[in-house]
């Protein structure tokens, strides 16, 4: 007689341990997926920081060759 109380029972449990279970699946997948987005965005502002170094880097280097070569004496002025 108590039986299939048992067997109702112990589906419930399981029921609500499935349903529990998924709720903490769903929550950690919008997790992860929050920070899949911010690591894509951190790293598309990692490469446009570095491409700005980069062509700063080429600015100074290009600048100090133009004051360097200004800086070289003339055979006219060499005493």
């Amino acid at each position: 007689m108590l039986l299939p109380w048992f067997f109702t029972v112990v589906f419930a449990a399981a029921a609500l341990v499935v349903g529990f279970r998924y709720e903490t699946a769903q929550a950690e997948y919008a997790l992860l997926e929050q920070t899949h987005t911010l690591t894509e965005l951190e790293l598309k502002r990692l490469r446009a920081q570095l491409e700005a170094e980069r062509i700063l880097a080429a600015k100074l280097a290009a600048d100090y060759d133009v004051l360097k070569a200004a800086a070289k004496p003339t055979p006219a002025t060499v005493p």
